[in-house]
């Protein structure tokens, strides 16, 4: 893969298009931290402004997954290479074109999926680990989203209800769709991301998710998987890595808040799976459990997450990353 980084950002020439990559602090002499986002295809920013933030020690490098903000494919259309597979090799193409011989990955969700995939992948490359909420086995993601639901239930229906009530014009399936989107309103803001209230009601309710005009990326992850978190249509409907978990030779740091559309205990579980897996719960934390920590939470994750990549650190000999030691 071909390079043009002007400063901190700069392209990934690939087959299948040109890829957004920003890079901070490649002088610093830490092993960098590689962020690869949820989605499929979300927005890297979020995690680039938070945890990159956090980790202002050493090189942090972030990208734009093929067909998201940012990335220029060479088409938006074709769907042949919307896989896990692809998506994992995205990793390896970003590494090689900036000429690291190791990283560690800070992976969130579907991007902690990734980032586990590739450490199975590509062992010498990967020096440890941050899986936050990730996606492994979907079938997990389902049965976990089902029990949020199931919390959030009774005030769905009385919303409903007091719709039902006020405006007796609205029935049958206008009433289904206000019910779906509702409950879609509240399951975003609080299990998704609490910065959203469930205002979002009203978004959703006036109709501004106009079908003909997706938003980028937003095609990708409705093929790969779904019109929303919890209804698993797409293509990973059926993507279990849970058996390479055992093969993962570096450290994995398992993250997720206490309100995650994936439970804790899911998490906890993948943790025992990984020979050096650990695990933190961020308190009253969401799925973007990285967006609106409390004070005292945030000093406890950016604590925990300092002593776990300076252990790395202290493990791996700085001769090892020198650059052209052998990373082509």
């Amino acid at each position: 893969g071909s390079r043009q980084m002007k400063g901190r950002l700069g392209t990934i020439n690939t087959p299948e298009g040109k890829i957004l990559c920003e890079a901070i602090g490649m002088e610093r002499s830490k092993i960098p931290m590689l962020l690869v986002n949820g989605g499929p295809c979300g927005s890297r920013i979020n995690l680039m402004d938070t945890i990159g933030g956090m980790l202002a020690d050493r090189p942090v490098i972030s990208y734009s997954q093929m067909n998201s903000p940012g990335s220029v494919p060479n088409s938006r259309t074709d769907s042949s290479y919307w896989t896990l597979e692809y998506y994992t090799e995205e990793i390896e193409r970003v590494r090689y074109a900036l000429d690291i011989e190791k990283m560690i990955i800070f992976g969130h969700s579907w991007g902690g999926g990734l980032a586990l995939n590739y450490a199975a992948l590509h062992p010498d490359r990967c020096a440890g680990i941050v899986a936050g909420s990730p996606l492994v086995r979907a079938a997990d993601w389902a049965r976990d989203t089902a029990k949020r639901l199931e919390e959030i239930r009774p005030e769905v229906n009385e919303f409903v209800e007091g719709i039902r009530k006020s405006m007796p014009e609205i029935q049958g399936d206008m009433l289904k769709d206000v019910s779906a989107k509702a409950e879609e309103a509240l399951f975003i803001a609080r299990y998704q991301d609490a910065h959203l209230t469930p205002t979002l009601y009203l978004r959703y309710l006036l109709g501004q998710r106009k079908e003909n005009s997706l938003p980028e990326g937003k095609e990708v992850y409705q093929y790969m998987w779904g019109q929303n978190e919890y209804d698993i249509t797409g293509t990973l409907k059926d993507m279990n890595i849970t058996g390479i978990l055992r093969e993962i030779n570096v450290p994995v740091l398992f993250v997720c808040g206490e309100y995650d559309e994936i439970l804790p205990d899911t998490v906890i579980g993948y943790s025992k799976m990984v020979p050096q897996g650990s695990f933190h719960v961020v308190k009253e934390g969401t799925h973007t459990f990285f967006n609106c920590m409390t004070k005292e939470e945030y000093a406890k994750f950016s604590e925990r997450i300092h002593s776990w990549t300076e252990n790395i650190d202290e493990h791996i000999s700085p001769s090892a990353l020198l650059s052209g030691q052998g990373s082509r």
